[in-house]
């Protein structure tokens, strides 16, 4: 791979972290790294943009969309990524087919403000959002703006309807891109969110930011940010080198570092974080649930916006902390049926494998 001296990474991971990675890879390969950052879906219309003017940009592209790969594979865009580590990575983290793999994962959790909340109003299961006290005190993130809100969401439909996405439309106070909704709640512009970036808040709590995290009794949704090696790429050798490196302990504890869960098992999760096998995680069928196409990501953000917009504005919600309860008309609870609580050790939630 020394003869290859750069590579090309399109990436939607954090600036910082991947600044991280691609500094220790050079340290370590003697290759530089040159990142491209940006959302899930701009980068992947880059990448289709360039692979049709025949000019392919990029060595190795990763998304925290693993369902957009589905796509390009169909297209013949990418190849096998046949590297040393890549089957240390446990198979729910990779393509049945080696077209991609996870070099970490994402989750969607639920956050709140313990300095708002009494401890008895405490959130402890997804459905508890769309109860009338947490009526404008609400963030959640747009399914529309990337993959792991579109996940979270799809994940909240198939638990307990599209009435149940209206619902928290309904008590939502804003509906932002995922990235900014964690900082919008920390500032305090609302005491509750869910299907935030568990790693973002991770890093608000390490910064002494006023917000907890909550691990909801129905499960977390948890997303592969899947790497995969374009066919045609320009540095194809160090491209592939990179993969791997991503996928060694080295770079694994540089991502736990920063509140992400490595995709290697035998690297520990972030400090503070319940590992993931003693969680119940929500796993949708990535490529069953991309196919069901834009119309679908368009339907759940519009659910979610426009019951937002049609909401009553309470001034204050009831089981909050030296709050009075709102005068006038009550929102209805919504009435879902419990889900049971406790880890599934190594395996998915019940509702794993659902698709659409």
């Amino acid at each position: 791979a020394r003869k290859e001296n750069s590579v090309i990474w399109y990436t939607s991971l954090r600036r910082e972290t991947a600044a991280k990675l691609m500094k220790a890879f050079r340290r370590e390969s003697g290759i530089d790294v040159r990142g491209f950052h940006g959302s899930d879906a701009a980068l992947k219309s880059r990448f289709v943009g360039e692979w049709t003017g025949k000019k392919a940009g990029a060595d190795l592209l990763q998304l925290t969309d693993p369902g957009m790969f589905a796509d390009l594979k169909a297209r013949g865009l990418l190849r096998r990524a046949d590297t040393p580590n890549l089957l240390k990575v446990p198979r729910w983290l990779r393509d049945s087919g080696g077209f991609w793999v996870a070099s970490h994962v994402v989750t969607a959790v639920l956050a709140y403000r313990p300095d708002r909340l009494k401890p008895g109003s405490v959130p402890r299961s997804w459905s508890a959002l769309a109860d009338a006290r947490f009526r404008n005190r609400l963030i959640v993130p747009d399914p529309a703006e990337s993959g792991p809100a579109f996940y979270w969401a799809a994940a909240m439909v198939r638990l307990h309807g599209w009435n149940f996405l209206e619902a928290l439309g309904r008590n939502a106070a804003a509906v932002l891109p995922y990235r900014e909704a964690a900082g919008r709640l920390a500032a305090g512009q609302a005491w509750v969110s869910g299907g935030l970036s568990g790693e973002g808040v991770w890093r608000a709590v390490r910064a002494g930011r006023p917000v907890a995290l909550g691990i909801p009794a129905e499960g977390v949704p948890a997303i592969p940010a899947a790497a995969a090696l374009p066919e045609g790429a320009p540095h194809p050798i160090a491209g592939a080198a990179f993969l791997d490196f991503l996928l060694s302990p080295p770079a694994q504890r540089i991502l736990a570092g920063d509140g992400f869960y490595p995709a290697l098992p035998d690297v520990r999760a972030p400090a503070g974080r319940t590992a993931l096998n003693r969680l119940r995680l929500l796993q949708l069928p990535w490529e069953r649930t991309a196919r069901s196409g834009e119309k679908f990501r368009r339907r759940l953000g519009r659910s979610l916006r426009a019951a937002a917009r049609s909401g009553a504005m309470f001034p204050e919600s009831p089981g909050v902390a030296g709050a009075p309860r709102p005068a006038g008309r009550r929102a209805r609870a919504l009435r879902v049926e419990p889900v049971p609580a406790g880890p599934v050790r190594g395996g998915a939630h019940p509702c794993g494998g659902f698709g659409f």
